[in-house]
């Protein structure tokens, strides 16, 4: 008796070969990521810093290179000298084709300059001087943490 496994073999074909080549991807691990991040000022991003006035605006550039194409949402939450979040970004984007993508985001804390300062006599930027972090996170799991001085 001779028995008929064409059907076998094609679902067998379809089920293990062909099926799992049409799903799409799913988003690269946060740790599989290649990225490079800085910080900078205003004046010229492409260079880095790591001190800054608390009058500056205080910008953090990630360049993400060949990131999966995908949902990505990517915060970035700013930790004050006590260890406190004082702000947090939060940016989500979608890749149709594997590429690479740059983020901005950035922290202002005195918007009104120095000028504020001495004609009210108040010394507000002391508590925004020390040590600072800049925590980064891409779809829910940290991927960098920059630290940076602010006087």
């Amino acid at each position: 008796m001779i028995r008929n496994t064409t059907g076998y073999l094609s679902f067998f074909l379809l089920f293990f070969c062909v099926l799992p080549t049409l799903q799409p991807k799913q988003s690269v691990a946060a740790e599989q990521v290649d990225l490079k991040a800085w910080l900078s000022s205003g004046e010229e991003l492409s260079l880095q810093r790591d001190s800054f006035s608390v009058y500056e605006k205080v910008y953090i550039i990630v360049r993400f290179q060949d990131l999966a194409y995908g949902k990505y949402t990517i915060n970035s939450d700013w930790l004050n000298p006590e260890g406190q979040l004082e702000q947090h970004n939060t940016h989500s984007f979608y890749l149709k084709k594997q590429s690479d993508y740059t983020y901005y985001a950035w922290l202002t804390l005195l918007k009104n300059g120095p000028m504020k300062s001495i004609l009210t006599g108040s010394d507000i930027n002391r508590k925004f001087q020390g040590n600072w972090q800049v925590q980064l996170f891409l779809n829910g799991r940290k991927i960098d943490s920059l630290a940076f001085t602010m006087h």
